[in-house]
């Protein structure tokens, strides 16, 4: 016969684990409502911050503007200028951490985010240190956006700094790796290889190197946060960091990044143009509007550039030059690529007129936005 102390027992059992699912929801939400507050505090230092962006890069366009092409500073500040546009683009993603997902999965091209990384930085770097890039054209797009990829980039290649205080050798290489890393990638993936010739690490260091805030760097010269952020981009977009290092013998970083299915979204623009400064300073403009860009300094190269890119090329801008062999050489690098429009910059009268020159034409000196302009009615009539 059952008593009243026998229905107790698990009546108790069960209340108790009541109790116990209720405090676990209420930490659930607690935590929850953190989150929440976090996010939107994110939000709204990730707008106050995009508007300083857009004073430090509308003051360097401005600063830039009375810099001659020749002075040794405009590479400097065309580094300011490309920086702002990471924080830009940083800021871009916070604003819209909070928003639904965007159907379409994101894409950047490895090559084209690395150089441009690669020539900002390059100011930054001590006199001492050489950097040498080696970039496979046939590794195409990866699955990531360019400022999570430029994050990735711009941490390796800092990190390479800071391990070689004497100067040395930063190596920064693409290729598609050797096999697939499991069975479901339809495709190879990408490796971005950033190695130095610097200090190196022991195994306690290197077995330590991904952990948020572990740094082994004087106070003040380092947050411990580089190295860590690299590790959660990557494995978020389901890639794996590899590091391998020993004292005196300098480190590796080795990051495989899956590839994506679809091409890189932004065009690609190729640029032929032989005066350095405006080269650099047109390659600048379009990179940070979200172009892919190939420069060339002649026509030969301009050919070379053009055969090793795998993929389409969506606008040719090159100089208008004089006399027949320059017209001749340009139609050798049209018949390439026959359905490739081609903007022409004009630095005189008789160079821009329609009798000499089938096609669009910018006069110099331009703007930046008349450059943007121009080029996106090039490719609006070239598409539409």
């Amino acid at each position: 016969m059952m008593t009243a102390s026998d229905d107790v027992a698990p009546r108790r059992g069960e209340l108790e684990e009541a109790r116990a699912q209720i405090a676990a929801l209420e930490r659930e939400l607690a935590e929850t409502r953190s989150l929440v507050s976090l996010g939107r505090l994110t939000a709204s230092i990730a707008h106050d911050f995009r508007n300083v962006m857009a004073v430090i890069t509308g003051q360097s366009e401005l600063v830039l503007d009375s810099v001659s092409a020749d002075s040794p500073l405009r590479r400097r500040l065309q580094a300011i200028r490309k920086a702002t546009g990471w924080g830009e683009r940083l800021t871009r993603e916070l604003l819209a951490a909070g928003r639904p997902p965007s159907s379409a999965p994101p894409v950047a091209d490895l090559n084209a985010v690395v150089l441009g990384v690669v020539r900002t930085l390059e100011p930054l770097l001590a006199d001492g240190i050489e950097v040498r890039t080696e970039l496979d054209p046939t590794v195409g797009a990866v699955a990531l956006g360019a400022a999570a990829l430029e994050q990735v980039a711009m941490n390796l290649i800092l990190n390479a700094r800071d391990a070689m205080p004497s100067g040395g050798c930063v190596s920064v290489c693409t290729s598609l790796a050797a096999h697939h890393v499991d069975g479901t990638a339809p495709e190879l993936p990408a490796l971005l290889r950033v190695a130095d010739t610097g200090v190196g690490m022991d195994e306690a260091t290197r077995a330590r190197v991904f952990e948020p805030y572990f740094t082994t760097k004087a106070a003040g010269k380092g947050t411990g946060l580089g190295l860590s952020t690299v590790h959660d981009v990557v494995t978020r977009h389901g890639g794996h960091v590899e590091v391998a290092s020993a004292p005196g013998r300098g480190t590796t970083f080795t990051v495989t990044l899956p590839r994506a299915r679809g091409r890189a979204t932004r065009p690609t623009v190729l640029v032929l143009e032989e005066e350095g400064g405006v080269r650099e300073l047109i390659v600048e403009i379009l990179e940070l509007h979200e172009f892919c860009v190939l420069p060339a300094r002649d026509h030969g190269e301009a050919e070379r550039v053009s055969a090793a890119h795998p993929g389409p090329l969506a606008l040719v801008i090159a100089a208008a030059g004089s006399g027949a062999g320059a017209a001749r050489r340009l139609d050798v690098l049209r018949a390439a690529r026959p359905e490739v429009p081609v903007l022409y910059l004009s630095s005189r009268l008789e160079d821009a007129r329609p009798a000499r020159i089938a096609g669009a034409t910018l006069a110099k000196p331009f703007t930046v936005d008349g450059l943007v302009r121009k080029v996106r009615e090039v490719l609006g009539e070239a598409t539409g």
